[in-house]
């Protein structure tokens, strides 16, 4: 009676996360789900074309809207793509969360998603919209910022989403949707900004000296 109890609740509450989700849901309402409307941030396209690898690291599957299995890896310096999670499979869910670890990459490199769309095609679309075959950008990146609501965010983090499709597709960048720990854009956009406030202050101090 118990396991019966227990059947009937679980087939409820899988009734209730995909009804929840009966259309695809925009990329800003997967985050919005997951970690918060406040607890991230959008990170340029040109600050998260090329990364390295703070620590070794971890890669979590958060969503997946797309039929087509995916593989999250990196491509190196030689153009090679390495894999780092994957394939992974299945499609329309949240909190699927196949995750994988990983040493410390060496060098600086391009994050990946590799989709393979059938036997004999497989798409490769790195974080250089200059690699990619259709010269389009695959990808969006966001920042986890905080935890208010969400005590599991890792703040730090940093969140991948990939569109898979030759040509950008519906250019919703939700097919695939990787966190990421261990890794960072380089320079890390942090760093960036620290750079940018300390070289207009010795603008400044020149410009103090020279009056």
């Amino acid at each position: 009676m118990k396991k019966l109890i227990f059947v009937l609740t679980l087939g409820l509450v899988l009734g209730l996360v995909s009804s929840a989700f009966a259309t695809e849901p925009l990329l800003s309402v997967i985050l919005n789900t997951i970690y918060g409307a406040v607890n991230y941030v959008p990170i340029l396209d040109s600050s998260d074309q090329l990364w390295n690898s703070t620590t070794a690291g971890n890669a979590y599957a958060e969503a997946k809207f797309a039929s087509w299995p995916q593989t999250f890896g990196y491509i190196d310096s030689a153009l090679v793509f390495h894999a780092l999670m994957g394939p992974v499979t299945g499609s329309n869910y949240l909190y699927g969360s196949p995750s994988a670890s990983f040493s410390a990459i060496l060098g600086t490199f391009q994050l990946a998603d590799q989709a393979k769309k059938n036997a004999t095609t497989t798409y490769t679309w790195g974080s250089l919209p200059s690699y990619n075959t259709d010269g389009l950008d695959h990808m969006r990146t966001y920042r986890i910022t905080g935890n208010a609501s969400k005590p599991a965010n890792v703040i730090g983090d940093y969140v991948i989403g990939w569109e898979d499709t030759l040509g950008g597709g519906d250019k919703d960048y939700q097919d695939f949707v990787v966190q990421i720990h261990g890794l960072a854009p380089v320079p890390e956009p942090t760093s960036m900004l620290l750079l940018g406030m300390g070289i207009l202050g010795l603008l400044g101090i020149k410009r103090r000296k020279v009056i």
